[in-house]
C-alpha cells in the first residue's frame, strides 16, 4: 500500500469513515486537522470505548503518521466537543470524498482561506479588487488606470494599497508632499492593540494628483510616513499585521479579512467615495484571500499567457472550488479575467479566453455524491448537532457565465510611473491599451453607480 501523502490524508480519512457510518452522520461529525496535518474526528455519534478503540485502530493502520497521536476518535460526549461543534458551524462545509464535511483546519496563517467568498456587497459601495497569481502583470497600473476613468467620469475614487509587502499604488497616485502620515499596514498592527480607531482613517489618506482632472481621486497606501521616517520598524509591524486580533470584549478572533472589511467599511462610512478599488498582493498569500474572500466585492484576476499563471489559478480555483454554492448570491458571477500584455491579433485573445474558460469550469463542475452503504458496523444515536447548510452541489456540470477581458501588450506601460509622466493616466494615452477595460468599467458605471 502506497504511504499516505497530506494530499490523500483526508480522502483517505473519510472513507475509511464511511466504511463504519452513513454520510449523513459525518456530514453532522467536526473533523479536525492540526497544525501539523494530523487528522482527528469528532462523531456525531454515541461509541462505546470497544467501538472507538477499533475505529481509531483502523484509521491508524490507514494513515500511518497523519493519524493524530491524541484525540484521533471521539464522539459527542466528550469534554469540551460542544464548543468544537459551535465553532465549526462559523465554516462553510467542503467535498471530500463525495461528501460535505466540517473541517477545521488549524494554520499558523491563511485563516481566511477557510472561509468561502462573502456575499455581494449589497447596499454598499461598489468595490473592485485587483488580484494575479504573479508580479509583474501591469495589476497596479490597471487600478491607476481605473482610478483615473472613474475620476474622468465623475465618480469620487479611494484606491487602498494591500500589498504590505510590495507597496506601490501610494507611490504611483500620490506625490511626497500628499503621503499621509499612516497607511493601512498601521491600521493593522494598531488594531492588534487598540482596536479598530475610526479617527486613524484621516490620517491614512491622501488626496491624489488625479483628481484635478475630475471627481476626487483619494489614496489610502500601504506605508504612510511614519514607517519611511522610522524605517526600521516595517518588518517587525508586517510581522504583526497579519495576525489575528482579539476584542477587547471578548469576542470571537477577527482574521485579516475581518480587519480589511473593517477599514474598508469605515471609510465608506464617511460619505466621501463612490467607488473604492483595492490592490492586493500578487499570489496565494493569506492577505489575497482576505481582499478576494472577505470584502464581497468584484473580483479582477490578472495574468499573462505564461504557464505559472494558469497553474496558479488552477490551486487557487481547485480550493474554492471545495465550497457550497449560494444560487441566490453566487460568488462565481463576481470574478472578471483581465488578459495582461495581451498580443493584438484576434486568435492570440481567443487562446488566452479559452485557457481562462477552462480554469473556470473547474468552479462549475458540482461535487458527485456518495452512494451510501447498507452495511454499517455503527449506527449513530440521538445527533444533537444540525447544520445550516446551503444547498448541496449536484453532480452535473453547470453554466456560469465570465468574462475575460484584454489590456493590450503596450511599452510605455512596462515601467509605469505616472508621477514622472501623468500623461499615461490621459484618456487619449490609454484609450486603445485598455479599450477592453475601459468598456467594461463604462458599463459598471452606468449599472451600478447612481449619478451624484
Amino acid at each position: 500500500m502506497n504511504k499516505v501523502r497530506f494530499d490523500s490524508s483526508l480522502t483517505v480519512f473519510v472513507e475509511t469513515l464511511l466504511q463504519f457510518f452513513k454520510s449523513d452522520d459525518l456530514e453532522q461529525s467536526v473533523f479536525i486537522r492540526d497544525i501539523n496535518g494530523q487528522l482527528g474526528v469528532i462523531l456525531a455519534a454515541k461509541l462505546s470505548e470497544a467501538e472507538t478503540n477499533s475505529i481509531a485502530s483502523q484509521l491508524i493502520t490507514k494513515l500511518g503518521s497523519y493519524a493524530r497521536p491524541y484525540s484521533l476518535v471521539a464522539d459527542q460526549n466528550g469534554f469540551g466537543v460542544h464548543e468544537l461543534f459551535a465553532e465549526a458551524q462559523n465554516y462553510p462545509g467542503i467535498f471530500v470524498a463525495g461528501i460535505q464535511i466540517r473541517l477545521l483546519d488549524r494554520r499558523a496563517v491563511g485563516i481566511d482561506w477557510l472561509n468561502a467568498p462573502a456575499a455581494h456587497r449589497s447596499g454598499s459601495l461598489p468595490c473592485y479588487v485587483f488580484a494575479s497569481i504573479k508580479g509583474g502583470v501591469g495589476r497596479s497600473t490597471a487600478l491607476c488606470v481605473a482610478a483615473a476613468h472613474f475620476s474622468r467620469r465623475g465618480r469620487r475614487v479611494l484606491a487602498i494599497d494591500f500589498d504590505l509587502e510590495a507597496p506601490g499604488i501610494g507611490s504611483m497616485l500620490l506625490h511626497e508632499n500628499e503621503l499621509p502620515q499612516f497607511g493601512s499596514l498601521d491600521f493593522l498592527v494598531e488594531s492588534q492593540v487598540g482596536g479598530f480607531d475610526a479617527s486613524l482613517i484621516q490620517e491614512m489618506i491622501g488626496g491624489s494628483y488625479l483628481g484635478k482632472a475630475g471627481a476626487r481621486v483619494d489614496v489610502l497606501p500601504a506605508i504612510g510616513k511614519a514607517t519611511l521616517e522610522a524605517p526600521q520598524n516595517a518588518l517587525a509591524k508586517i510581522a504583526r499585521a497579519y495576525m489575528e486580533m482579539q476584542p477587547a470584549d471578548g469576542g470571537p478572533l477577527v482574521t485579516l479579512g475581518g480587519k480589511l472589511k473593517k477599514l474598508v467599511e469605515l471609510c465608506e462610512v464617511t460619505g466621501r467615495y463612490d467607488v473604492i478599488l483595492v490592490d492586493s498582493r500578487a499570489g496565494l498569500h493569506e492577505s489575497t484571500a482576505a481582499a478576494m474572500l472577505a470584502l464581497g466585492g468584484e473580483i479582477l484576476l490578472f495574468g499573462a499567457n505564461q504557464p505559472q499563471t494558469f497553474q496558479g489559478y488552477k490551486l487557487l480555483f481547485a480550493h474554492l472550488a471545495q465550497f457550497p454554492i449560494n444560487p441566490e448570491n453566487d460568488w462565481r458571477e463576481r470574478l472578471s479575467f483581465i488578459h495582461a500584455k495581451a498580443g493584438r491579433t484576434d486568435k492570440a485573445k481567443q487562446e488566452v479566453a479559452e485557457k481562462f474558460g477552462d480554469l473556470f469550469r473547474l468552479l462549475t463542475m458540482k461535487s458527485a455524491s456518495t452512494n451510501e452503504s447498507e452495511d454499517e458496523s455503527i449506527t449513530a444515536e440521538d445527533i444533537d448537532f444540525v447544520w445550516n447548510d446551503s444547498p448541496k452541489n449536484d453532480p452535473e456540470e453547470e453554466t456560469v457565465e465570465y468574462r475575460v477581458l484584454h489590456i493590450l501588450d503596450d511599452g510605455q506601460y512596462h515601467n509605469f510611473d505616472p508621477i514622472s509622466r501623468e500623461d499615461l493616466l490621459d484618456f487619449a494615452s490609454y484609450e486603445y491599451t485598455f479599450a477592453d477595460f475601459i468598456k467594461y468599467l463604462d458599463e459598471e458605471i452606468d449599472s451600478i453607480l447612481e449619478p451624484n
